[in-house]
């Protein structure tokens, strides 16, 4: 009579990589948590562990140099988990784009998101700004693209600028096809804090099924 063998019980595998939307939906929980703390004027909740598989960072984000709020606060993140950099807007920049390359191939990054807020100086300054302003000049093709669409400035200029990263760089482009890498687009409302998360239809995709390998494999 053969011997029956007794059934493979599962093993547990480590998570090598963070998936992108995983990412997302912390700091999705982590905003919402704070934003919750704030509007019942109660101290900031503790920031959220880091999620398994992470590498380095959680999140870079690409924050516009005017704004100075706290973003790891935020974000419900602790601080060591965010890589910030901050430019006019923000433009992406081509160190920029040799920064994120960096993370994406090296440290495991898999979030990217680019973040505007409103009352921006570069977008809608406060005063007349000369005419030979580059900040300017570069400006006036995406407010000519917001026109004919009939959107926002800051939202057509976010995506303008998601676009342009991932244009940039191979590397950066073919992480994102494979959806080991998402770029996202947000707006911060500084009066709030709330911020309006502008994503495209992948964004909101869950993760792909785990494929689990049959007995024996």
């Amino acid at each position: 009579m053969p011997q029956k063998h007794p059934a493979q019980s599962p093993t547990h595998r480590p998570q090598l990589e963070l998936p992108p939307r995983l990412a997302l939906d912390t700091l999705q929980r982590g905003h919402a948590a704070w934003l919750q703390a704030h509007q019942k004027g109660l101290p900031a909740p503790a920031p959220l562990e880091r999620p398994s598989g992470a590498g380095r960072y959680v999140v870079a984000v690409l924050a516009c140099a005017d704004c100075d709020a706290d973003l790891a606060e935020r974000l419900g993140l602790h601080r060591r988990d965010l890589f910030v950099l901050r430019a006019p807007g923000p433009f992406v920049s081509p160190e920029d784009v040799a920064m994120l390359r960096r993370l994406v191939l090296q440290e495991r990054l898999s979030l990217v998101v680019v973040l505007g807020h409103r009352r921006c100086e570069v977008l809608a300054p406060s005063r007349p700004v000369p005419k030979d302003d580059l900040l300017a000049a570069r400006l006036q093709p995406i407010a000519a693209l917001a026109q004919q669409h009939k959107q926002p400035l800051l939202t057509a200029f976010l995506h303008w600028q998601r676009r342009s990263l991932l244009a940039a760089d191979d590397h950066l482009r073919a992480a994102a096809d494979a959806d080991r890498l998402r770029v996202v687009t947000a707006e911060l409302d500084t009066e709030s804090g709330a911020i309006q998360w502008l994503l495209q239809p992948i964004d909101t995709l869950p993760m792909p099924p785990v494929a689990v390998p049959p007995p024996g494999k």
